[in-house]
């Protein structure tokens, strides 16, 4: 019998959206999946979905209640999931996951924007080249 696919999911602002359930049930489609979901502890400015604000602690309290609010809905959806806060910048959360744990593929979540989109298509590039693996990406609306 085949094992599950072990699946690292990096999300950032808003990691409870619809499109990340979205994209994670369309993942299990493919074959069975278990998620480590990884919040980088980037603080955020409320409105502004391309700024950070300053301060490591409002980002780690941000991201902890991401990913509370994440892990619940994931679950209550029937996924299989864990997760924790990671490194403030995201290739780094990305390196740290894979250093500690084996991964066959990466998903990585973010707002949609033209500046998201340039950012986050730069990370999952960055991302495949630091990890070897397959890397996809899914947009969430703002």
């Amino acid at each position: 019998m085949a094992r599950d696919a072990e699946v690292l999911v990096v999300a950032n602002l808003g990691p409870a959206s619809d499109e990340l359930l979205e994209a994670l049930r369309r993942r299990t489609a493919e074959g069975p999946a278990r998620f480590n979901l990884v919040i980088p502890a980037t603080p955020h400015i409320p409105g502004v979905p391309d700024a950070a604000a300053p301060g490591i602690v409002e980002g780690e309290q941000q991201a902890e209640n991401y990913l509370e609010e994440a892990l619940e809905k994931l679950r209550s959806a029937g996924l299989e999931v864990d997760g924790n806060v990671g490194d403030a910048e995201p290739l780094a959360s990305i390196e740290d996951a894979t250093n500690l744990g084996h991964f066959d593929e990466i998903i990585i979540s973010g707002r949609s924007g033209p500046v998201s989109r340039t950012l986050r298509t730069d990370l999952a590039s960055k991302a495949k080249h630091a990890t070897g693996l397959p890397v996809r990406y899914t947009e969430e609306l703002v």
